[in-house]
Order: structure tokens, then C-alpha cells, then sequence
């Protein structure tokens, strides 16, 4: 080798070696920020994870119209809708105040195509290996009225873990819309 090639090739090499100090100082700084992130984040989820369940755990019981039960939609200590079982249907209703329309993200994006479809397509997968019948699949229908989201009928949710899921699910994602308005 020449001493040309000898200079550049320490060269390269020096310029690596800081590029790689660089980029362990900036992947150290994402950490950093990462963890303040998800402290926050844990934070607001805890928080707002705790409302929803102390109001599953204690719903309170309706007998009118057929309401069995009416549990507030929270997210991040703010109020943004309920979900009402009636009839075994779960109702989904977010609060008329926000105008929420279901072009406004995530409520397509996330909410039903990263939730309800999922669940809806398992149980498709579940009915054809036999594991539950063809009218316990997982439906739902999306009301609009004026242009506005007025409720997400949910049937065939079947048990109490799913359902929370789901209101969880619409809880953030009523959220998450309202920020965007």
C-alpha cells in the first residue's frame, strides 16, 4: 500500500470513530428523552386506566330502557364520553359537546382497524376452527348523524375483558380526536 492510501484509510478510520461517539451521545440523549416520555405517558395511562376500571369494577346499575350499565369514557382525567351496555350491546357514545367526526384520527386508523377489525377477523378465524358459533363473531356499527359520530354499537364482544379493551380503546381515541378539532 502507499502512503496515500495508508493516510486516507486512517484518516476514514479517525472519521468513523467520531461518528460513532457522536452517534453514542445522541442515542444516549433518546434514551433520556425516551424515559421522561414514558414516565409521562405510564402517568397519564395509569391515571386514566384507574377512573375506567374503578368504573367497571362498580358500574352503576340501570334498570330504565334496558341499561345494565354506564361507564364514563376517561382519558387523562378528562370526561369524553360513556359506554353503555344495553341489551348486550355495547354503546360507545362519545361526549356531543366534542363534534367528533369519524374522519378525524385515530378513530379509523386505530380505532377500528387496529381494534375492532382484529377482534371481528380472530373470531372469523374462531367460528371456521369451530371454537364459537357464526352469531357470537364480533359486529359493530358506526352511527353517524349530521355528520357527526353519535355511537359505535359493539355486539359480540362476549366477555368482560374484551369489552374493557374496547372502551379503553375509545376512551384514548375519543381523546385523541377532541385534541385534533
Amino acid at each position: 500500500m502507499e502512503e496515500d492510501e495508508i493516510r486516507e484509510l486512517l484518516e476514514f478510520r479517525k472519521s468513523l470513530a467520531e461518528m460513532r461517539e457522536e452517534t453514542h451521545k445522541l442515542v444516549t440523549k433518546i434514551d433520556k428523552v425516551l424515559e421522561v416520555l414514558e414516565k409521562l405517558t405510564a402517568r397519564w395511562s395509569i391515571k386514566s386506566g384507574k377512573e375506567i376500571l374503578m368504573k367497571v369494577e362498580k358500574p352503576e346499575e340501570v334498570t330504565i330502557g334496558g341499561v345494565k350499565e354506564i361507564i364514563p369514557l376517561v382519558t387523562r382525567g378528562r370526561r369524553v364520553g360513556d359506554a353503555k351496555v344495553i341489551n348486550n350491546t355495547l354503546h360507545l357514545e362519545p361526549d356531543p359537546t366534542l363534534r367528533l367526526r369519524t374522519e378525524i384520527p385515530p378513530f379509523t386508523s386505530f380505532f377500528v382497524n387496529k381494534v375492532l377489525e382484529p377482534m371481528r377477523e380472530s373470531d372469523q378465524e374462531r367460528v371456521a376452527r369451530g371454537e364459537i358459533r357464526a352469531d357470537e363473531i364480533l359486529t359493530y356499527n358506526i352511527v353517524e348523524e349530521d355528520g357527526l359520530l353519535k355511537d359505535v354499537e359493539v355486539r359480540g364482544y362476549r366477555d368482560r375483558s374484551r369489552m374493557i379493551k374496547i372502551i379503553r380503546a375509545a376512551a384514548w381515541t375519543f381523546g385523541v380526536m377532541s385534541e385534533k378539532i
